[in-house]
């Protein structure tokens, strides 16, 4: 390795010669030789190779996450939901402790890094919702029940000024991580209107509303079950319905 000391500074290659800078000063050095096969093979690499295998089949199987719940995440439109499941599933790797590196796969895990996973940019579905939900499952048929009882919700969240309404928006999924398969399917209630804020707490029983939803999935599929409850807020005037700002979900691994 060299040290410049003259006038003539440069970082990247040329020819064999690397040069990079380091601490404000700028050194050059030859390149190693040393091939792509080489580090394919090198016992060296060994450790390297078992992390890059593990990165490359996480990120793998977190866009099979998402490529399954696409329809919702794209009414949700969470720009940083990518990056944060991503974060999500090496976690869930890491906490692979039956298999030895190499091997660990995300899915080994309970998932528990992402149940309850909020998703939105400025809202949270936990502080929207208020109710009660209850999966009814018959896995033989395919056919996934949800109610939601005593549901109103809250007004406390940013949303565009003229939103008066909202529905639940449920997609319900299936996915084998090994086989690279699943099944989903989504529904949506009714809209309900959106109370003021000041009664956003309090209301009187007849208010509540309740409604059940269907959903079928392949039972030919097998895998773990997810769901994404989601809140797609509107504004209806003079019955001209418009999707406003607002919308926000959350990841369901447990039932």
């Amino acid at each position: 390795m060299a040290k410049q000391i003259s006038f003539l500074k440069f970082t990247g290659k040329l020819g064999d010669v690397v040069g990079y800078k380091f601490n404000n000063k700028y050194f050059v050095r030859k390149q190693a030789d040393f091939s792509e096969i080489d580090r394919a093979n090198s016992p060296n690499y060994k450790r390297a190779r078992k992390i890059n295998s593990e990165f490359s089949m996480t990120v793998k199987d977190s866009k099979l996450f998402r490529i399954t719940f696409r329809d919702i995440i794209e009414k949700i439109d969470s720009h940083n939901f990518h990056g944060n499941l991503n974060g999500k599933f090496i976690t869930m790797l890491i906490k692979d402790t039956v298999n030895e590196m190499g091997k660990r796969r995300a899915f080994h895990s309970d998932f528990e890094e992402i149940h309850h996973m909020e998703i939105g940019e400025k809202n949270k579905f936990s502080n929207a919702f208020i109710g009660d939900i209850d999966f009814n499952m018959d896995e033989d048929e395919g056919v996934y029940k949800i109610s939601f009882k005593n549901v109103h919700f809250s007004k406390y969240l940013y949303t565009s000024k003229v939103t008066n309404s909202c529905r639940l928006m449920v997609s319900l999924a299936k996915i084998d991580f090994e086989k690279e398969d699943f099944s989903v399917d989504m529904a949506f209630s009714e809209f309900l209107p959106i109370k003021n804020q000041e009664n956003s707490t309090f209301h009187h029983e007849d208010e509540f509303a309740n409604f059940e939803l269907e959903l079928k999935l392949n039972p030919k599929v097998e895998g773990k079950l997810f769901a994404i409850l989601g809140i797609e807020y509107s504004s209806l005037i003079n019955g001209y319905r418009d999707f406003t700002y607002g919308h926000c979900g959350m990841i369901k691994s447990r039932f």
